[in-house]
Parts: structure tokens; sequence; C-alpha cells
């Protein structure tokens, strides 16, 4: 099955876990408006498309699992608005970071 774009309206949710789910089709630009998420994992899964500029918003984000996907593109700009940001996990996709040495200073 796919991401329901109604789960951004889950706005007081801390923690997203579902990994390993069989999960299908592109991330929802809509989960970009849970912006108390600090916890999303959604590694090995076969999800596609780009990852959403709009998931920027998540500024509590603290940890995020995307590894083993088939997500494709650049990691946005916006992403550098993760400040609290401890750990992160895009690897085993086909993501490029437009600017290596900004995200570098950025976290």
């Amino acid at each position: 099955g796919s991401l329901p774009t109604e789960w951004g309206q889950m706005t007081s949710l801390t923690e997203l876990s579902l990994s390993r789910n069989n999960l299908s089709g592109r991330l929802p630009t809509s989960f970009g408006q849970m912006t108390n998420l600090e916890l999303l994992q959604l590694f090995l899964n076969q999800l596609t498309g780009s990852l959403p500029s709009e998931w920027g918003d998540m500024r509590a984000l603290q940890n995020i699992e995307l590894a083993y996907n088939f997500l494709t593109g650049n990691i946005p700009e916006s992403f550098k608005q993760w400040s609290n940001l401890e750990s992160a996990a895009f690897f085993d996709n086909c993501l490029l970071i437009p600017d290596p040495d900004s995200f570098c200073m950025a976290w």
C-alpha cells in the first residue's frame, strides 16, 4: 500500500515507524505538516519519487531513516532547516546532495 496523504493532518504525532511494510508510491508532501515529528522511519520499503521540499517544515525532526527505497532526485535545500537532526539515513537510493559542503555546515 501507499502512505495516506491524510496522515499529514496528525500534527501532534512525534514518532512514525513504518519500516519493512512493503509500502510503495510517492512520499506525501502533506507530511511536512507534521511539525512535531521527531522520528520518521520508512526504510526497507518500495517508496519512489523525490523527497518533498515541504518536509523541511518538520523542524522537530531528530532522526529520519529512508534507506533501502527507490527514491530519486536531489535532497532539498529546505532540509537544512532540520536544526534538531541527529541522524539521517538516505543510503541505497538514487539521491544527490546538490552542495555537499553546504549540507555538512548545516548539520
